[in-house]
């Protein structure tokens, strides 16, 4: 095993997990501070938001730029642009209150939010592009660990913040990206690409093309849907905490945890993902999800369930639920995409990934706006839960007529080496006699 490849995928991964913690970093003590600042509760609302949209924006536009030359440039960018806004926003307890504030909140929340969109795209084809034999590690490390940065920003923050107020957690979690991505400069250096063919390069129109195809708009509906959970679950959980047990928002972090360790339960499930089980793991995922989120509508008939335990048993599954379903969906769409002949085996990773982070981020606008934002500021907290379990439900019987469809029921795999170096060579070159250690050699070469 080579040490320099380890270190930069383990390296990767934590910049994975640091975005994620970009992200939610602000939950449980940004409300406050902002208010202070004079900014309205709907403003407040839409700076948050604000990341989810560049999030979601960034990675169509890149569609029309990222190939295999350019990925690790746009990693590093984006892992740079969201280091030093993180940074810049810790400044902000400094500005006057009103405009000057907000304004500067919505701009950095943006350019942070195109920085995740740059790492989380081009992250997963760079990683793999360093060794393929490590492909399935991979995709369950990149999963998991953006999933599990977004559960660990709220406990980090409140910590943080509790030691010496509003700058201190922009200032670690900035520097922290920021010295890891010197490390990641030189301990992965720029690799040739020694194509002797044409490269096929993946554009905006390539991709929208894929989005709107009808089996992928399916597949692409239900990760939305999946990953709205997270968004719902940051909107009115907070407010659930102070008005049923009294928990304040910026001491709310420990409870928060427990999400993240349904997160890391996951990586139970991804030795599934090697065998081929993904359909299966996708829809076990589901049914935890929809468990968790049944325990709180529970505790609104059954006082005796309504206690701190039962809350962080629900975040525990409904964390592990999510994340379990985030596992399995890179390999459903990629199966989708090879079985219906939408993308060539030489960009579906390109593609794919940028498909898998444009559909998360749309997801959390969802479930911030409609459901966390519509549903719960004018029906209240327990029908928000039942319309999120509705929904939920919803989405699983339509996943099982998707995937009978679809002959997914069966045993589904990611995109094999050998199909990479038969796509890199275009097929003009004769591997079949070829040892395993020289398969690898021509895959890291292409």
């Amino acid at each position: 095993m080579n040490k320099s490849d380890l270190l930069t995928v383990i390296l990767g991964l934590l910049m994975f997990t640091l975005e994620g913690i970009n992200y939610s970093i602000v939950a449980p003590f940004f409300p406050l501070e902002a208010a202070q600042k004079e900014t309205s509760k709907s403003i407040i609302g839409f700076v948050i938001s604000t990341y989810d949209i560049a999030a979601a924006l960034t990675p169509i536009v890149l569609s029309n730029f990222i190939d295999h030359y350019n990925k690790r440039f746009i990693f590093l960018a984006g892992t740079l642009m969201g280091s030093v806004a993180v940074i810049l926003f810790g400044i902000l307890c400094y500005s006057p209150p009103g405009a000057q504030f907000y304004l500067s909140a919505i701009a950095l929340r943006f350019v942070s939010g195109m920085g995740s969109g740059m790492v989380w795209s081009a992250g997963y084809p760079l990683l793999v592009s360093v060794n393929y034999a490590w492909t399935n590690m991979i995709i369950i490390g990149w999963e998991i660990t953006i999933a599990l940065g977004i559960a660990l920003g709220p406990p980090i923050g409140s910590i943080l913040y509790s030691i010496d107020g509003f700058p201190l957690p922009f200032y670690v979690i900035g520097t922290t990206e920021f010295i890891a991505t010197l490390l990641f400069v030189f301990i992965m250096p720029s690799k040739t690409n020694h194509n002797s063919g044409k490269e096929e390069r993946p554009n905006l129109k390539k991709f929208l093309k894929f989005f709107v195809h009808p089996a992928v708009l399916i597949i692409s509906f239900i990760s939305m849907c999946n990953s709205a959970m997270f968004a719902v679950m940051d909107t009115i959980l907070s407010p659930y905490l102070v008005k049923t047990f009294g928990i304040q928002q910026n001491s709310n972090g420990f409870i928060f945890s427990f999400m993240a360790i349904g997160y890391l339960a996951a990586t139970v499930f991804g030795t599934g993902i090697n065998k081929g089980l993904g359909t299966y793991i996708f829809l076990t995922g589901a049914i935890f999800s929809m468990f968790g989120t049944l325990l709180f509508i529970l505790q609104e008939w059954i006082n005796a369930l309504a206690n701190i335990p039962i809350v962080l048993t629900a975040l525990f599954f409904i964390g592990l639920g999510d994340c379990t379903s985030g596992i399995a969906s890179y390999v459903i769409v990629e199966n989708t995409a090879l079985r219906y002949k939408i993308l060539s085996l030489q960009n579906i990773k390109l593609i794919c990934s940028i498909w898998t982070s444009c559909t998360f981020s749309l997801g959390r606008i969802y479930g911030a706006a409609v459901i966390g934002g519509l549903i719960y500021g004018n029906f209240g907290m327990f029908t928000t839960f039942k319309t999120s379990l509705a929904m939920q439900f919803g989405i699983f019987l339509l996943n099982v007529l998707t995937f009978l469809l679809s002959g997914f029921f069966k045993r589904i795999y990611l995109t094999l080496p050998d199909d990479e170096v038969k796509t890199a060579f275009h097929k003009s070159m004769v591997i079949s006699k070829s040892t395993k250690e020289e398969r690898v050699h021509l895959i890291k070469e292409s």
